[in-house]
């Protein structure tokens, strides 16, 4: 089974891992266990007519969220991009960072996504 795992200190930096996090779960502030092979419970297939991550009040991107993506776990937004031919509603990488900007850099194709978990601290 391939689980993957998010650590986050207090000072907002974490760190993704698969495998062993011995060396980090000690110091962590906060620790996300991820399956990837998702249960129904939490995890929504992208499929047509799915329900998609909303848009944040008065932009065209949604918050970040965890996606499956290629078989790994991934921290992503949705948004529309106005460019042709490629533009549309799309999947932009955060390359882990969940609280980064995300960048559309390439085409991506999750198949699951869940919002990010509410952190039982202020980070």
């Amino acid at each position: 089974m391939n689980i993957e795992k998010i650590v986050v200190w207090k000072d907002g930096s974490h760190k993704i891992v698969t495998g062993r996090t011995d060396e980090f779960e000690n110091d962590a502030d906060w620790l996300i266990t991820i399956d990837l092979h998702p249960s129904p419970s939490g995890w929504i297939e992208i499929k047509p007519g799915c329900e998609m991550p909303a848009t944040i009040e008065g932009k065209d991107y949604s918050a970040n969220v965890l996606v499956i993506c290629d078989g790994r776990l991934e921290v992503m937004s949705y948004g529309y991009v106005d460019a042709e031919p490629e533009g549309g509603w799309v999947w932009s990488n955060c390359y882990g960072d969940i609280h980064g900007d995300s960048e559309w850099d390439d085409e991506y194709w999750p198949t699951h996504w869940m919002p990010l978990p509410t952190p039982p601290i202020d980070l």
